[in-house]
């Protein structure tokens, strides 16, 4: 990609400096040795620093001339990834941007050749560890799961295969009872029985933990690199201490029922003292690491327990009898409104925030003696039972692994309390067509019709679209493509519209059933992600149409590609367009929030005039492919973290009220609602291929 014998300049990242001319990367002063596809690749990645690289870029530029499938890419890229590690801020170096393609997010400077220093060499790539991948960690979790799983005989249903929904799986047999199960930064887990133990996350190497002399109980940061903790035969003196047992300090108070933030700087804690008439006057407290202060965030006269952060430190959740019941409460950190969140005569107790704070999971009494588990949505409502059996079961506040896909819970199943693992999907979704083997990509309901119109993966960049009947087999091949991404069907069911390379440029198609498909789009530039407005006349698509080619706008154009005119653009990523069911606006993703950091929200639009715009998510994440219900109240979407392990979300058609559907560590896309809205279709490959599964709607 580069020209030898040329002077050239170089580029800086976090600790690497890049050197094309040389075919020369440099971690410090030491060479990082990459095969020619892999920095071919980094270049690529590198020269485009912030913005999206699309699949179709990779393939005409660093694959140029070959024909290779979609994995080729992913596994260059997971190897550029081990070779890179992390930054030196803890965050990845490459964000996958769902069903698009990547963005190298580093801040990037420009050497100039007389900048290139000396180098050490070395004869093989070292780099800075990369953590392991929740999938890689949850790919031995499953497999070791099912040892542990012979050994248990009061399941919630029979357990065959162990990486089942919503089934306990038991990890400790030990006949003292055990609890504060939490999950480490390796995907280990950590409890307490006499003393602090850890262990794999199939249960097997038990080992007490010794790293600080005498500890009896502690409480690890998220990132493991400090413990709150007491030692063996003193419940009256706190310790704060390294990981390793270095620059131990007494704290100022003792903890009862604790939390660290997520960001490791501040620890949230009960303290009580009895009453005079036998109860309790518990309050909340957070302690500051940085500054040693001790402030209360809960202090009345009731008793007011088991705090828990959310995900993004602005508010808690506790459980308070200030009503008169063991009730579960929010409190926001900014403004101080408290707000209940459950009414029920059993107590509640230990709620958390899924990692995404979208739900919320907590133990109950409800409707028998004995405990179980719930979860419920962030505002209360929503209420499902996860775990119904004659024993009692319980979560702690730091229940959940960092994907939301797994929870740590006791069971006194066996007489006492055991630490078990589920893994959690409340919402559980089913196959839409169990003896169907093909490689299905997306899944769209036709118009009027019991069948559906599938995007089928055949090899390499091809998908053939297919229409089946209602139980799955293939009837009409209708066109293909080399791109994918799903198609769309008119409101009518008659035609699709499509996107697809011609000499290396993405255009759109559309094509009737049983017909030829005709280019519409035909521009030089970059077209792609067709929806079709509810009438059927016009068409609205993706674009890099302009002077800035690494930015997309929104375009729209009559059906029959006629009337071309740009719609929306904010010098940014804009995709995934769809109508609103009425017509008036369109839904899309973007990237332009916070500066291209790697990050897609959902927005809306005036569908005539682009403009009312409205900002309906605000997370952290990449929120991407929108789709609208039926009755206009309900949007559902993709989201993920940047690491292939997308899930689908739903939320209210103003972007509130948002709960995550799926829960695996697999990759969960192109959502659409059923046509009587009471489902959502989605593809997933969680089954080791590509398959159709659907969901019925909460």
């Amino acid at each position: 990609m580069t020209e030898n014998g040329q002077q050239s300049n170089g580029f800086s990242f976090d600790r690497f400096k890049l050197w094309p001319n040389q075919r020369l990367l440099m971690d410090d002063d030491e060479i990082v040795h990459l095969t020619p596809r892999v920095f071919d690749l980094l270049e690529m990645l590198v020269k485009n620093s912030g913005q999206v690289v699309t699949k179709d870029d990779l393939l005409s530029t660093v694959w140029a001339g070959r024909t290779v499938e979609e994995g080729n890419i992913n596994r260059t890229i997971s190897t550029l990834r081990k070779h890179l590690g992390v930054q030196i801020s803890g965050t990845d170096f490459i964000e996958t941007v769902p069903s698009v393609g990547y963005r190298f997010l580093p801040q990037t400077s420009i050497l100039e050749p007389e900048q290139r220093s000396p180098v050490k060499k070395r004869s093989f790539a070292t780099g800075h560890p990369r953590p392991k991948t929740v999938a890689l960690i949850l790919l031995l979790l499953t497999a070791c799961i099912a040892i542990a799983a012979f050994g248990w005989l009061r399941l919630s249903r029979q357990v065959s295969d162990p990486t089942a929904k919503n089934v306990l799986i038991r990890l400790t047999t030990s006949e003292l009872d055990e609890r504060n199960p939490t999950f480490t930064t390796d995907g280990r887990v950590r409890f307490f029985r006499d003393a602090s133990y850890a262990m794999n996350a199939d249960g097997s190497d038990v080992r007490r933990d010794e790293s600080i002399a005498n500890l009896s109980i502690g409480f690890w940061a998220p990132d493991g690199t400090k413990v709150m903790f007491y030692k063996q035969g003193d419940t009256k003196t706190a310790y704060l201490a390294n990981a390793d047992g270095s620059g131990e300090v007494k704290l100022p108070f003792t903890f009862g029922n604790c939390q660290w933030s997520a960001g490791g700087k501040r620890f949230l804690f009960q303290n009580g003292v009895k009453r005079m008439d036998g109860g309790v006057d518990s309050n909340i407290y957070v302690y500051d690491l940085e500054t040693g202060s001790i402030d209360a965030i809960v202090d009345s006269p009731f008793f007011d327990g088991d705090p828990s952060f959310a995900p993004d430190e602005g508010s808690i959740l506790f459980v308070s009898d200030r009503d008169g019941n063991l009730e579960i409460y929010s409190k926001d950190l900014t403004t101080g409104e408290i707000r209940r969140l459950t009414d029920d005569p059993a107590h509640d107790a230990f709620p958390s925030y899924s990692p995404d704070g979208t739900q919320i999971l907590f133990s109950s009494a409800r409707d028998k003696d004995d405990r179980d588990i719930f979860i419920m949505n962030a505002d209360g409502t929503g209420v499902r039972q996860i775990v119904d059996l004659d024993s009692n079961e319980s979560v702690g506040n730091a229940a959940w692994s960092r994907d939301g896909t797994k929870i740590l819970l006791l069971s006194d199943a066996s007489g006492t309390d055991n630490v078990y693992v589920m893994n959690i999907e409340p919402f559980e979704p089913r196959p839409l067509f169990p003896e169907n083997s093909d490689q299905m990509r997306s899944i769209i309901p036709i118009p009027g019709k019991d069948a559906y119109v599938a995007a089928i993966q055949m090899q390499a960049e091809n998908v053939e679209f297919w229409t089946l009947d209602s139980s799955g087999h293939k009837e009409v091949n209708i066109a293909s493509t080399n791109i994918l991404q799903a198609p769309n069907i008119s409101p009518d069911g008659s035609n699709l519209a499509f996107a697809a390379r011609i000499e290396g440029n993405s255009e759109v198609f559309t094509v009737a059933i049983g017909g030829e498909p005709t280019n519409i789009s035909n521009h030089p530039n970059a077209d792609a992600a067709p929806a079709w407005s509810p009438d059927g006349r016009r068409l609205v698509f993706a674009s890099n149409r302009g002077d800035n080619r690494a930015a997309n706008g929104l375009f729209i154009m009559n059906s029959d590609g006629t009337e071309q005119r740009q719609l929306y653009f904010a010098n940014s990523f804009a995709t995934d367009p769809k109508f609103s069911p009425d017509g008036s606006r369109i839904f899309f993703s973007d990237d332009k929030i916070g500066g291209k950091i790697g990050n897609f929200e959902l927005f809306s639009i005036n569908a005539e005039t682009g403009t009312d715009e409205q900002r309906l998510t605000f997370r952290r994440r990449y929120d991407v492919l929108p789709t609208i219900s039926p009755d206009s109240k309900h949007i559902a979407f993709v989201s993920g973290n940047g690491n292939s392990n997308s899930e689908i979300y739903l939320a209210n058609i103003d972007g509130s009220g948002v709960i995550r559907l799926t829960r695996d560590a697999s990759e969960d896309t192109n959502p659409i609602f059923s046509l009587d809205g009471k489902t959502i279709l989605f593809s997933s490959n969680r089954s080791g291929h590509w398959a159709a599964y659907y969901i019925t709607l909460p």
